[in-house]
């Protein structure tokens, strides 16, 4: 997948010598490394048997810049598919709502907001989770985040009534949510420049995939086993996902100038519970990630993503129980089976944000996680009034009329400003180069 520092030269008694001979390359590689000192040129040659490194790491083996490729791909392994969780419990029950609604004798919509629950939390969490994760680390946030979503999960197993499993599910968003806004922020934090849009596109994969994914598997759970099953089946991948964090996943939070050479690298990777970031905690530190919405560069991406989300996912998985169930009277797993060509359909909706949220990180690298969390809010907002309109909407302008309107909305809220945002940075740069780009 990429090229292992493990695998690089190693250097010689004279490492300018390794500087590879051709003009400009010489020049800027020469340039950096009068930057650095001599200890630190060679550990890098040693790591990566190159100095053109965009961001320069520093000279420890706990610098995320510095890990084998595998130990990286472990990782992000491990958090896109806990970004991936975030969407998929709240969608997972989706193909129970009629035994849900029988079961605890309430009406199909009233089951519905025990989806829009959890979007709602998904939207606001972040935004908590992110300053506690800045300062002790990504890495006791996630270990936290799955156990407790793996004891809420266990409670609305054992729910026997609405308002009880509605409270489990409302602490399961809660806490399930940190690797969905923060994914962004461990990319940028372990992958070099050059690797990030391929692992952020990753990440936006799973973070979106988990919504039509999961009705179609939990649909045969639940058919066999009953929806309890559904619960009890989240609960346990929860609790193998904490194990594989627990041994596999290192902390990927490295505050350069104070991190390095206090204690063993394994020590501060995978022990390490006490505070990194030594800057206090403030109310800004909460409320920063919405500042952003003064950044064109950020707000016409996400919202551009958000439209294609809503429509594209959420008003599809929500609205399928409704339709089909009480039309064609389909239990749980026919049910699953409509989200087939949903997921199918979720390539198309990755390309897009993929591009996006790519797009906004690399504009601001300083803010990948405050991105992360700012589009995450914005997506799970929209996502949550959503099936608040839509019946209604479906109601007094029927169906043909309503895939119409969301058309309109996403040509003029998606296709549009993405293309201004092309168009203005192709201006952009031909202005700045005095030529065509």
């Amino acid at each position: 997948m990429f090229k292992s520092p493990s695998k690089a030269t190693e250097p010689s008694q004279n490492w300018e010598e390794q500087i590879p001979n051709n003009g400009k390359v010489v020049e800027a590689l020469s340039d950096a490394s009068e930057a650095l000192s001599r200890e630190h040129a060679e550990y890098l040659m040693k790591r990566h048997g190159t100095l053109d490194l965009d961001p320069v790491p520093g000279p420890d083996d706990a610098d995320p810049y510095n890990w084998p490729n595998w130990k990286k791909i472990v990782n992000l392994m491990l958090v896109v598919v806990h970004a991936c969780m975030a969407t998929f419990i709240a969608a997972a029950i989706i193909p129970a709502f009629p035994e849900l609604a029988e079961d605890l004798g309430v009406s199909l919509q009233q089951v519905s907001y025990l989806t829009t629950l959890q979007i709602a939390f998904l939207a606001v969490a972040p935004a908590i989770h992110r300053p506690f994760a800045n300062t002790f680390g990504r890495r006791p946030m996630f270990l936290v985040s799955l156990l407790v979503s793996m004891l809420g999960n266990i409670g609305c197993a054992k729910s026997s009534s609405y308002a009880a499993m509605a409270a489990c599910r409302a602490i399961v968003a809660f806490f399930i949510s940190p690797a969905a806004a923060l994914g962004s922020g461990v990319v940028t934090e372990t992958f070099l420049k050059k690797h990030r849009a391929r692992c952020l596109g990753i990440w936006t994969l799973m973070s979106i995939i988990g919504v039509p994914l999961a009705p179609l598997i939990m649909g045969f759970i639940a058919a066999a086993g009953g929806y309890q099953w559904i619960y009890w089946t989240l609960a346990i991948i929860n609790g193998l996902q904490l194990v594989a964090y627990f041994f596999l996943g290192p902390e990927t939070l490295y505050v350069r100038g104070t991190n390095e050479l206090k204690g063993s690298s394994f020590k501060r990777q995978y022990l390490n519970f006490k505070r990194i970031d030594p800057r206090p905690l403030s109310l800004n530190d909460f409320i920063h990630p919405f500042g952003l919405w003064r950044k064109i560069s950020v707000v016409l991406p996400t919202a551009a993503h958000a439209m294609v989300f809503l429509f594209c996912n959420t008003l599809i998985a929500v609205e399928i129980p409704t339709l089909f169930g009480e039309k064609f009277g389909f239990n749980s797993q026919q049910l699953g089976l409509q989200f087939i060509g949903i997921a199918l359909a979720g390539a198309g909706n990755q390309i897009a944000t993929t591009v996006l949220i790519t797009y906004a990180v690399d504009r601001h690298p300083q803010e990948a996680a405050s991105i992360g969390v700012f589009v995450t809010f914005i997506r799970q907002v929209w996502a949550f009034i959503g099936p608040f309109w839509f019946p209604p909407m479906f109601t007094s302008v029927g169906l043909v009329a309503s895939s119409g309107i969301a058309t309109g909305l996403i040509v003029a809220v998606s296709v549009i400003p993405t293309a201004f945002i092309h168009w203005s940075s192709r201006s952009r740069q031909a202005q700045e180069t005095g030529s065509s780009v």
